[in-house]
């Protein structure tokens, strides 16, 4: 593709006043005001981005669009577009934001997503509050070999939800134990599923240390 045929793509958001925001995006638009957007929702990320010029574009726009939204309070994003959103996001840019909320729904936790996670939560000095939806019908395929996950220090975090954990799977198993070690100040860890917890699994996540002498570990 020709640069001057991203010129037919292009489109600009431009909300000075708006509070929410649902986007589905297959292309990234120009911003130009969204100061006011408390509220960021993608429902849809449509991108791929693999070799070529066409898709390096993309992946700096991506991460520029990002940097507008740096200073949102809620971040949200569905399970479409979890995945396109870590394969694209660079750590640079992850640094810059204040999120106090972040929903997140995952189709299975991969090793992509689990490392995505994991440097989502390393940059997030400022979240408060985490929501992890897991599409349980796909955890058959989703039990492989762990990815390295190292604690560090998330100052605010109190609130984590996980929906959809009942089984000790690997991945979730190693992001429970993350989260526990790193969130210095957490209040609750409230972990939900439409099925019975496996006792194992409840064992295995009661044993793990926790960085904060107030943390509570509720099954749901």
């Amino acid at each position: 593709m020709e640069d001057n045929d991203f010129d037919d793509l292009n489109w600009s958001l431009d909300v000075p006043n708006l509070k929410s925001l649902d986007l589905e995006i297959g292309w990234i638009p120009d911003i130009i005001d969204v100061s006011s957007i408390r509220d960021v929702y993608l429902k849809e990320l449509d991108i791929y981005v693999g070799a070529g010029d066409y898709d390096e574009k993309q992946h700096r726009r991506f991460n520029i669009f990002l940097e507008k939204f740096s200073r949102s309070e809620v971040f949200q994003l569905s399970l479409n577009a979890s995945e396109p959103f870590f394969h694209l996001v660079d750590d640079l840019h992850l640094l810059q934001i204040r999120w106090k909320r972040v929903v997140l729904g995952l189709k299975i936790l991969c090793q992509e997503c689990l490392l995505g996670v994991y440097l989502l939560m390393r940059s997030s000095k400022k979240l408060e509050e985490l929501d992890i939806y897991i599409d349980t019908t796909l955890w058959a395929i989703a039990d492989l070999p762990p990815v390295e996950l190292y604690p560090c220090v998330m100052p605010k975090l109190k609130t984590v939800t996980l929906h959809g954990y009942a089984k000790p799977w690997k991945h979730q198993l190693q992001l429970i134990e993350f989260l526990l070690k790193s969130a210095t100040v957490l209040e609750k860890l409230v972990i939900v599923s439409n099925k019975p917890h496996e006792l194992n699994f409840v064992m295995r996540v009661s044993s793990f240390q926790r960085s904060s002498p107030s943390a509570r570990v509720l099954f749901l």
